[in-house]
Parts: structure tokens; C-alpha cells; sequence
């Protein structure tokens, strides 16, 4: 059984340290900002987004927890809100399964998870963002049914 459990306020200040800095280098990577400038540019990001940190309205920063035999187990993190420019919508901002946890069927129960919890407070899609190298979350999210919106392409001169 998978469940979201909300972070606390220790909890959200280890992950946004963690989570600015990771996103800075995929955007660096995926060609997007300079590495001199990506953290701050990935913190700008993540205060616009979270002006009051944990407590903004409709944001969900979550442990995803597994029980098994008889304990919980923290396999990642989620982050999911409602989309305030499509109203039946619910955006995946942030989606991880930590390593050791990975290829386990964790991230497809996580999905199936989300997709229960928006179904019951009336939604009627789920969208999110991959980073185009990002081959084994895109196949993940195609497995799960998810279908490609858009593509941005580019090509280094």
C-alpha cells in the first residue's frame, strides 16, 4: 500500500535546499540556464512557487510511503498541485522514488495513488513535466498513460 504523508517543516526545509540544487543542474544539463546562475535562477523558481513555503494553499509536499511487513518506508517524495490555469487539472511539480527503491513498482503505485486522490476531489487530469533526457521517467510515464502535450527540441551550433 502506498500513502502521502505531508511533510513537515524540517522535513520541506531539507527538500527545498535539496530540491533547488538538483533542479538547477537538470536545467543546466537539459541546456536550459548557465551553471553560474542556475541555483539562484532554481531558487527564484521555487520561492515564486512557494511564496509561503509549506503553508501555500493547494500545493501537497509529500513523503510517498510504502507499508510493508508490518512498517512504513519512505521510498521518495511528491510534490502535486492544483493547476491554476486549467481548473479540472492537478500538476506533478516534483516526483521521486530514491534510489534504492527504484524499478519496484513504487512509482507506478504513487501514480495509481494520485490518480485515486484526484479522481476524489473532482479532477480530471494530471499533467507534469520531463526533462527530455530524462529516458527512464519517460518511459515510466508512458506506462502509466500518460501522452506527450508538447516538445521542445533543440540542437547545439
Amino acid at each position: 500500500m502506498i500513502k502521502f504523508v505531508p511533510f513537515n517543516i524540517d522535513d520541506f526545509n531539507a527538500y527545498a535546499k535539496r530540491a533547488t540544487a538538483e533542479y538547477a543542474n537538470d536545467k543546466v544539463r537539459a541546456g536550459n540556464w548557465q551553471e553560474e546562475t542556475a541555483l539562484g535562477q532554481a531558487e527564484e523558481e521555487f520561492q515564486r512557487l512557494l511564496p509561503n513555503g509549506l503553508q501555500t494553499q493547494d500545493n501537497y509536499l509529500c513523503w510517498i510511503v510504502a507499508s510493508e511487513k508490518m512498517s512504513d518506508l519512505k521510498v521518495g517524495v511528491i510534490w502535486y498541485a492544483a493547476n491554476p490555469s486549467k481548473k479540472d487539472d492537478i500538476f506533478i511539480w516534483d516526483f521521486e522514488i530514491f534510489d534504492e527503491f527504484r524499478r519496484k513498482g513504487y512509482a507506478t503505485r504513487a501514480l495509481d495513488q494520485l490518480e485515486t486522490k484526484s479522481r476524489e476531489i473532482g479532477k480530471k487530469t494530471i499533467s507534469l513535466h520531463v526533462f527530455g533526457q530524462n529516458q527512464a521517467a519517460r518511459r515510466l510515464y508512458e506506462k502509466c498513460g500518460f501522452e506527450e502535450t508538447n516538445v521542445m527540441m533543440s540542437k547545439k551550433i
